[in-house]
């Protein structure tokens, strides 16, 4: 994309998803975390997703733990029906994890880039006048390796009467 000029621009399409900001800011960080790269006059676009680094990761990081925070605290209250979900063991043996994130991280990026295309979608297509929120999904690997015994089940087994209790109760 050019910077500037008629039909579609970088500057054009950093007004409509960001009014509020200057467009060489924000050209600058795009530059700088590999998203987009100047050549022959012209921006290009270098990756399909980003990944943030640096302060921007940062930010980005503490904006979802805030959200997830404040959405678990409503939730507890019984005061949200924001969704806060989450799956859990604490009996995964050591040797499945990497597994278990490589099956979460091909299952769940595709639903995260379909949420955010349509987050960026909703937004672009909304009156300018419209009130707006902060809005986000996020998916978490929790990754805690245990030391000594893992938890047990809560569900018990009933135990089996000795040899020598069944002897004493004859």
């Amino acid at each position: 994309l050019p910077l500037d000029g008629p039909g579609v621009s970088l500057r054009a399409l950093i007004a409509a998803i960001f009014p509020d900001l200057e467009a060489a800011p924000v050209i600058r960080s795009l530059v700088t975390m590999g998203a987009i790269r100047k050549r022959a006059g012209l921006y290009e676009c270098r990756v399909r997703h980003l990944v943030f680094k640096g302060a921007e990761a940062y930010w980005r990081a503490l904006i979802s733990l805030h959200g997830l925070i404040q959405t678990m605290e409503r939730n507890l209250r019984g005061h949200s029906t924001a969704l806060e979900q989450s799956a859990i063991s604490a009996r995964l043996p050591t040797r499945d994890r990497a597994e278990v994130g490589a099956i979460a991280q091909r299952r769940g990026l595709p639903v995260l880039h379909g949420l955010d295309a349509e987050l960026r979608r909703r937004a672009r297509e909304a009156p300018s006048h419209e009130g707006r929120a902060f809005a986000g999904f996020g998916m978490y690997t929790i990754d805690i390796p245990l030391s000594g015994p893992t938890p047990r089940s809560s569900r018990r087994r009933p135990r089996k009467p000795s040899k020598r209790r069944a002897r004493e109760r004859s």
